[in-house]
């Protein structure tokens, strides 16, 4: 990725219009720079959690969903262009229990940290930004004294 300057000011004006967008939405600010400062205009893309990144030039905004009901609630799997992942898990009914979540693909695994006494009326996720997914992904929960849960598989890409 190329080095770029982008002004304090432009990413204060892009983090405040961020708040009336859409989840997930492609974003364009208004300029907001000084005369004779250098400036450079990049897209970026804001996920639900609220983390802003740099889209890649001439990305194409390719999403990955699944999801998968289980008898207490409901575990999420969200990629984007194969180098953003979220997984949440949803949690309805039932005594309160402690997880981890994490998501699998082509031989590479990530896990999250611990989610202690998670109770029913909660949503918990675990992020991972810039990472690389190697192609088809599925997301998974371990649930201490239970085992592993996981969502369908999907292509990232």
């Amino acid at each position: 990725m190329k080095s770029k300057n982008v002004s304090k000011m432009a990413i204060a004006s892009l983090a405040c219009f961020a708040f009336a967008l859409a989840p997930t939405s492609m974003a364009h600010a208004a300029p907001s720079y000084s005369q004779g400062e250098d400036v450079v205009e990049v897209d970026v893309t804001i996920y639900e959690d609220g983390t802003i990144l740099e889209t890649e030039d001439d990305a194409i905004q390719t999403y990955a969903d699944t999801s998968t009901e289980l008898s207490n609630g409901t575990l999420q799997l969200r990629s984007n262009n194969c180098n953003y992942v979220r997984v949440s898990y949803v949690k309805r009914s039932g005594n309160p229990v402690t997880f981890r979540l994490g998501w699998s693909s082509g031989g590479t695994e990530r896990t999250g940290g611990l989610h202690s006494n998670v109770s029913s009326g909660q949503t918990v996720s675990s992020t991972w930004n810039q990472t690389s997914v190697p192609g088809n992904i599925l997301g998974f929960m371990t649930v201490d004294g239970q085992g592993r849960f996981q969502t369908p598989s999907v292509s990232c890409n």
